[in-house]
């Protein structure tokens, strides 16, 4: 066995990890900027001389490189995406190398004194425990480490400024003074201009960055605004720009991804300066087509400055509005101040004017909340035409207020746990698999309730947000039924549907009953099995909304568009005061149009290149094209084209690029798991043709009768 170098000439070796599970797949995965930032700090301080520093991302590299050269010191970054990993890791190090000196930093960690000792008793096979500010604390550990004359022993003898430890001997933690929010954190230097990361840009990560640190916001769920986060500071100006410019750079060089994250808890809420961020990364897009995605977090209350980074962002960001409950109970309870109804239409005014992606953020199964008051929001946000509505449930974090023992008693909070997607693996002979602690009852919700709303949920990503048929649900609303209700009731008349799409219900219900266990041990068993475990391997958990969205798309999306023009005819036929007597043509023309737009991804073979349909026509009685670009306010009666329209459905060259190296880049197990991580992160506009229509339908030689729609040909 290879022993540890320790000389007083040689450097002291230090490996740092962000860790993924990268078992089944390379996506969608973020550069590992924040032990970036760490490196980058301790290359500036005193002990540049004195210490070399590897980064690493994945975990089977970084296993193989402790086999060929151990280092003194590990740390690794701890998340809820991580944290088993990171546990069975430092298991197989001590075991193996007990002289390694082991730590961990980052926010999942509950920092109360009870329940601190808690977790680092938990950890047996942890050193160290760096609270909140990575950059000093590992600065005062490697303080502690050289003035000790690198003896752990001596280190855990005192306390360690932004540091915390189990004194095992005596049971009790023992925990430094905290250093203060770091006002300028221009004294960090960048990881992208010092090189640091250059050797990332080589893989299929997605480039991200800090423009500020802190949030303002208390929310109970979360654990970014801990009162000492709480103190905004910003990274200088000039120093992102050139940070912009140099991914944009490498990224242009390497072709590997075409997405940009801005880790920022509130972007915009330094208006004039994030208006002016941008602005240059609009430009560098619009000179190199990078980056063609941003994400980010946005400012919850600052709609002026929104509405400017908004419009210049354009196509390259969907806004977020985290409204998480509509119920004023709830809001109180989980210490939310949100914008106010009226700000908040407004702003969907506006976004829907200037052609802006918006997403409307909520979290099921939070005090307070209701079936009726959270369905009663559903509907709201569909009459506000909120562009997607994405519900989130809610889940308990380490280090949240939320999850404390008495928060879960005073609101009558019970859960279950569940698999984190392809949070899982198998490594060094250990496996590891990262659970996620969800609401499954509250005082006000029962567990049934909760469950009332899966398929829903499911239903308005697939139908609505995605608009695989938004299209169809305005013309629902346009006749005075809420798509909620037309939602629920597709749902309740299920067992009229296709053979093939009552299979996918079925499976979607049994897919949401078994996946929630009683605790973490009794998932681990489970999963642990060699059958069970294979299944994972094989992709067939994840993410329910997606999974189901993309099986819906590939294995039945005939049926699907049958089922629906089926069940919205019933219903209007019932309840609809304002019917048309064209009702029924108008419908099968729409779900034809939704049907010709959506890009076929059935062929899609990931072991060879992928060849797209570039180019279709169809012929309409409706200008629904016109309708859509009208926003669906007009009736779509005023529409109707006596001589028919022709649309030309294309794919422009920049677009197919863009669809084949998303491909690329999130290219996984199967078709289904390949399409719906990709989907996480690209531009939902990217998976439809764009359009173009001519009065004449002669012009493409399309005979009519060819293109017609036929809504019985599943007709049970």
């Amino acid at each position: 066995m290879t022993q540890l170098k320790d000389s007083k000439t040689e450097k002291i070796i230090i490996y740092l990890a962000d860790l993924v599970h990268n078992y089944i797949g390379k996506g969608p995965f973020m550069f590992p900027i924040n032990i970036g930032y760490v490196k980058s700090y301790i290359n500036d301080s005193i002990y540049k001389d004195k210490v070399e520093i590897k980064l690493f991302k994945y975990p089977d590299k970084l296993l193989q490189e402790i086999e060929k050269n151990k280092p003194h010191i590990i740390g690794l970054s701890n998340y809820a995406w991580n944290e088993d990993l990171n546990s069975q890791l430092l298991k197989y190090i001590k075991q193996k190398y007990p002289e390694m000196i082991t730590v961990m930093g980052g926010p999942n960690i509950h920092i109360r004194s009870d329940l601190i000792i808690e977790y680092l008793r938990n950890q047996p096979y942890l050193d160290f425990y760096v609270i909140h500010k990575g950059e000093p604390g590992f600065f005062h550990l490697m303080e502690s480490y050289f003035n000790s004359g690198k003896d752990i022993n001596i280190m855990k003898e005192s306390k360690i400024k932004d540091v915390a430890f189990y004194d095992k001997k005596n049971d009790r933690v023992l925990r430094g003074e905290e250093t203060l929010q770091l006002k300028d954190l221009g004294v960090i230097p960048s990881p992208y201009l010092t090189r640091v990361m250059d050797e990332f840009f080589e893989d299929n990560l997605i480039p991200n960055l800090e423009t500020n640190r802190g949030c303002p916001y208390p929310c109970t769920f979360c654990v970014w605004g801990d009162l000492d986060y709480q103190k905004m500071s910003l990274f200088p100006f000039e120093r992102i720009t050139e940070e912009l410019n140099y991914i944009t750079r490498k990224v242009s060089e390497t072709k590997n991804t075409n997405i940009l994250c801005i880790s920022d808890s509130n972007f915009g809420i330094f208006q004039e300066r994030d208006y002016e961020l941008s602005k240059i990364i609009r430009g560098l897009y619009e000179k190199y087509g990078y980056p063609r995605k941003v994400t980010t977090f946005w400012a919850k209350n600052k709609s002026d400055g929104i509405k400017k980074i908004a419009t210049t962002f354009g196509e390259l960001a969907s806004v977020d509005a985290s409204l998480q409950s509509m119920n004023p109970e709830t809001l109180k309870e989980i210490k939310r101040d949100n914008i106010s109804q009226q700000a908040y239409k407004d702003l969907l005014v506006f976004f829907h004017n200037n052609n802006i992606d918006s997403d409307a953020e909520m979290v099921l199964g939070m005090p307070f909340e209701t079936r009726e008051s959270h369905l009663n929001a559903l509907r709201e946000l569909m009459d506000m035409d909120a562009g997607q509505i994405i519900v989130y449930h809610c889940r308990l974090l380490n280090g949240a207020e939320m999850s404390l023992p008495e928060y879960r008693q005073r609101n009558g909070i019970k859960t279950k746990f569940r698999l984190i997607d392809t949070c899982f693996g198998e490594y060094n002979g250990f496996k590891s698999f990262e659970v996620e602690e969800m609401v499954k009852s509250t005082n006000h919700m029962s567990e049934e309730d909760l469950f009332y709303f899966r398929a829903l949920q499911w239903l308005v990503q697939f139908t609505w947000n995605y608009k695989y048929y938004r299209g169809l649900l305005k013309y629902v609303q346009a006749n005075g039924i809420n798509p909620i209700d037309f939602l629920i009731y597709l749902l309740e008349n299920i067992k009229n549907a296709p053979d093939k799409v009552k299979k996918l219900m079925r499976e979607f219900d049994f897919d949401s009953r078994t996946e929630w266990f009683e605790s973490r041990e009794d998932l681990v068993r489970h999963y642990s099995k060699e059958d069970n475990f294979r299944d994972l391997t094989n992709g067939s958990f994840g993410k329910m909304n997606f999974k189901y969205t993309f099986k819906a798309l590939i294995d039945c999306h005939n049926e699907f568009d049958v089922y629906l023009a089926q069940i919205v005819k019933e219903l209007l036929s019932k309840k609809s005061a304002y019917l048309n007597e064209d009702y029924k043509q108008i419908i099968d023309d729409i779900i034809k149009f939704e049907s010709m737009l959506r890009i076929n991804f059935s062929n899609l073979e990931l072991d060879k290149d992928f060849e797209l349909e570039e180019e279709k026509n169809g012929v309409f009685h409706y200008d629904i094209l016109q309708w859509k670009k009208d926003r669906y306010e007009k009736n779509i009666n005023e529409y109707v084209k006596l001589n028919n329209i022709a649309y030309r459905f294309y794919l422009p060259k920049d677009q197919i690029n863009a669809l084949h190296n998303n491909i690329k880049q999130f290219k996984n197990v199967n078709i289904n798991f390949t399409l719906r991580k990709m989907s996480e992160y690209m531009r939902i506009s990217d998976l439809f043709y764009q359009i173009e229509s001519s009065e004449e339908s002669k012009k493409y030689k399309i005979k009519m009768e060819d293109h017609v729609f036929h809504t019985s040909a599943f007709a049970q």
